[in-house]
């Protein structure tokens, strides 16, 4: 089993967008860190949920542009050497 998360880098007011993505089903987890008016956003998605057209669709409604995106699919050896700290000690 895989964990997908999506990775936003988004131009906007922080506030304004989290109450825009926080409510939107599909998602176990966010996480987000701003720099001025650039968000970077780490969404968890719940297992068989694509979340990417409805956080689309929610910043396009406030007019928060998406600078960028990417789907990362994280396996569960990644999962266990994040969590060991294994892959730290690779690098």
């Amino acid at each position: 089993e895989e964990s997908r998360e999506l990775i936003l880098t988004v131009k906007g007011g922080e506030a304004q967008i989290r109450s825009a993505v926080d409510s939107l089903s599909g998602i176990k987890e966010i996480k987000y860190e701003a720099d001025g008016d650039i968000v970077n956003i780490r969404i968890k998605m719940e297992e068989n949920c694509d979340v990417r057209e409805s956080v689309s669709c929610a910043l396009m409604d406030i007019r928060c542009p998406i600078l960028e995106l990417k789907l990362h699919e994280v396996s569960l050896e990644e999962i266990f050497l994040n969590l060991t700290g294994a892959n730290k000690e690779a690098e």
